[in-house]
C-alpha cells in the first residue's frame, strides 16, 4: 500500500546563536509547541544559561524573541513545564532549578548538591552514588542526565562526537528516511 504522505516531515531543528555562541532559540521544525527560546537577558556574567522557555515561537523575529501557547494547543502532559529557571554555583553546578508545571501555580524546586570531586551528590532530595572509580552506581543512572552538572555532562561527551544544529528528516518511503539542506541561522 503505497504511503499517504511521502513527504511528512519526521524530524526537524533549526538553532540560533549569538556572537558569544549562547544559543538563542531552538525550533522544533516537526512541533512547534516544543520549541525552546532562551532569552539573551537569562544568561550571566560568565554566559551560563538562567532560564529557558518552551513553546511556540514567534514566527515574525529573526531571533525569535517571544514565546506562546495558544490555548488550543497546551501542552498537555503532566508534569511538563513552559519556563524553568537555574541557580549556579561558582563552577557552574545547579544549586537548583525551579520550574511550574502545566497547570501548577506554584513552582517546583529541585535542589542539588555536590562533592568537592564536583559530582552531584543529591538532586531532589535522593542520594546519588558513585563508585571508587567514579562511575555512577547502576541504580542511580536513570537519574544521571537531570543530576548531572552542565560542565559534567559536557565532559562526558566523546572527543570525537559531533551535534547537528540544523538537520531535517523526511519519510520519503516506507523504507527509506533522507536529510533535507539544512538552512544556516545568522
Amino acid at each position: 500500500m503505497p504511503d499517504p504522505n511521502p513527504n511528512q516531515l519526521l524530524l526537524g531543528f533549526t538553532a540560533g546563536y549569538d556572537k558569544a555562541s549562547n544559543r538563542l532559540f531552538e525550533r522544533h521544525l516537526h512541533h512547534p509547541l516544543f520549541s525552546h527560546l532562551y532569552p539573551v537577558d537569562q544568561y550571566d556574567s560568565a554566559n551560563r544559561l538562567l532560564e529557558v522557555q518552551r513553546g511556540k515561537l514567534d514566527p515574525g523575529a529573526t531571533p525569535p524573541s517571544t514565546i506562546t501557547i495558544p490555548e488550543d494547543d497546551q501542552i498537555k502532559l503532566k508534569g511538563a513545564d513552559t519556563v524553568r529557571s537555574y541557580d549556579l554555583d561558582l563552577v557552574g553546578n545547579w544549586n537548583n532549578t525551579a520550574y511550574t508545571a502545566v497547570g501548577e501555580t506554584s513552582p517546583t524546586t529541585d535542589t542539588r548538591q555536590n562533592n568537592n570531586l564536583n559530582q552531584t551528590t543529591q538532586s531532589a532530595g535522593k542520594s546519588i552514588i558513585y563508585d571508587t572509580n567514579g562511575n555512577m552506581s547502576v541504580s542511580h543512572r536513570i537519574r544521571a542526565a537531570s543530576a548531572m552538572s552542565p560542565a559534567a555532562r559536557a565532559s562526558a561527551i566523546p572527543p570525537n562526537a559531533s551535534i547537528a544544529v540544523s538537520r531535517s528528516v523526511v519519510k520519503r518511503s516506507p523504507n527509506q528516511v533522507s536529510a533535507l539542506p539544512s538552512t544556516p541561522v545568522a
